[in-house]
């Protein structure tokens, strides 16, 4: 058997080699130089763990974040939501103090929290600009997973970004890291090196046997997002996420973004420059890639923002600011009396009808339960998700051809949606 040198055992390897002063085989020696390098970095992370972690809190189960030196305190509605006062442990070991809700974003998963007092000197962490993470970059995590953290003093775990721009339902905008994270890390900061909060961390995938544990995917509420609705937040505001209703896009592939296969001649976008055809590339500087990107970046903003596209009309790059509607207004202004295998959360779920309400839009038209639905209006439905997102762009008293897998025959129905009224 060919013998492994020590560049073949891995970090494990390079250790007990070390530690065994040589015992490995023919381990070479480690210059001073680079020891001193591994005490420094060491050192340095030592320092960013002490100084960051006096600004965590352990709230109930799960976590949080002061970012304000008065007691201004961030995490997440599923952690804090449903109370109005907290009893806030912070990780410099101080006695519990009290905090109380300011306001709550209940779809964006943030809850904000405002300690009692005039307080101008609680440890602190500032807020960061998440646009400025790249894939790969080094975040920590603190949290009180498990109710490890029963004094205040978070647990540290260290990890990488590993994708950027996920949408994730609720979690429009997330950022993905291998951090591991587990139940009561919610509501806790993501770091990065420089001692800035970059995201909150919130949802894990999670494989389930007795409990739930980390499969190496976290998920975090950007920073940027928490900036855009921060000062709605702070003035108890009812939050509303943004949406561009009169426009319907379609993944591009060549030239890479969406395009915009619909819109209303009558509505806002198209009244701010944008054509049919046009292909978006770009959203207040984030490369477009997929329309599920794209409807997930506009929700990490605030319904009556502007922001700007960079779009290619004929080839040619233009530049567009458009003002965003509420995505809530359609979820709650369409009803299609339809229930498919679907959640808003799982993109590869078949978009089958399992149940339809009596008299409905949907039974009206003739749809049947066991019905694929494959077509919008000439476009392919790949999910149940998707279909839905589509459907909101549209109003009540519009009717859409929707095509139908039905056994071995393929339908053509037309589906006229109806009003429901308002629940907010």
């Amino acid at each position: 058997m060919k013998k492994r040198g020590i560049l073949g055992l891995g970090a494990l390897g390079v250790w007990l080699a070390l530690a065994a002063g040589g015992l490995v085989g023919q381990a070479p020696a480690v210059s001073e130089d680079v020891l001193a390098a591994a005490r420094h970095e060491e050192a340095r992370l030592r320092e960013l763990v002490r100084r960051c972690s006096v600004a965590f809190c352990s709230i109930g189960a799960g976590s949080g974040v002061c970012i304000r030196s008065d007691g201004l305190i961030v995490t997440n509605d599923h952690v804090a939501g449903g109370r109005e006062e907290w009893a806030v442990f912070f990780g410099d070991g101080r006695p519990p103090l009290t905090a109380r809700r300011l306001g709550a974003d209940e779809r964006g998963d943030v809850y904000l929290l405002k300690v009692d007092g005039d307080q101008n000197d609680l440890p602190c962490l500032p807020l960061g600009d998440a646009a400025k993470l790249r894939v790969g970059e080094r975040v920590m995590a603190l949290g009180n997973p498990w109710l490890l953290s029963q004094d205040g003093r978070p647990t540290v775990t260290f990890g990488v970004v590993s994708a950027l721009h996920y949408n994730q339902g609720a979690y429009s905008n997330a950022i993905v890291t291998d951090t591991p994270v587990n139940p009561g890390n919610s509501g806790g900061p993501l770091i990065n090196l420089d001692g800035e909060v970059v995201g909150i961390n919130g949802r894990i995938a999670t494989r389930f046997s007795r409990q739930r544990f980390n499969t190496g995917m976290a998920f975090a509420i950007p920073s940027t997002q928490i900036t855009n609705f921060l000062r709605t937040l702070a003035g108890d505001e009812v939050t509303w996420h943004g949406a561009l209703h009169d426009v319907r896009v379609y993944t591009s592939t060549s030239p890479r973004g969406v395009r915009v296969v619909s819109i209303f001649n009558t509505g806002p976008a198209y009244r701010a420059g944008l054509r049919y055809e046009d292909v978006i590339t770009h959203l207040s500087g984030v490369a477009i890639t997929t329309e599920d990107q794209f409807e997930g970046l506009l929700a990490s903003y605030p319904a009556g923002s502007r922001v700007r596209l960079d779009v290619l009309r004929d080839g040619k790059p233009v530049e567009v600011e458009v003002p965003l509607a509420s995505v809530e207004w359609p979820l709650t202004g369409i009803y299609l009396g339809i229930q498919s295998e679907t959640d808003p959360l799982d993109e590869t779920l078949v978009p089958r009808i399992h149940r339809l309400e009596p008299y409905g839009p949907a039974e009206r038209a003739g749809f049947e339960v066991g019905d694929v639905l494959t077509h919008l209006d000439g476009l392919a439905i790949r999910t149940g998700a998707q279909f839905l997102r589509w459907v909101r762009y549209y109003y009540p008293g519009k009717t859409l051809l929707v095509a139908v897998e039905r056994g071995d025959r393929s339908l053509l129905l037309p589906l006229t949606l109806a009003g429901k009224p308002a629940t907010r």
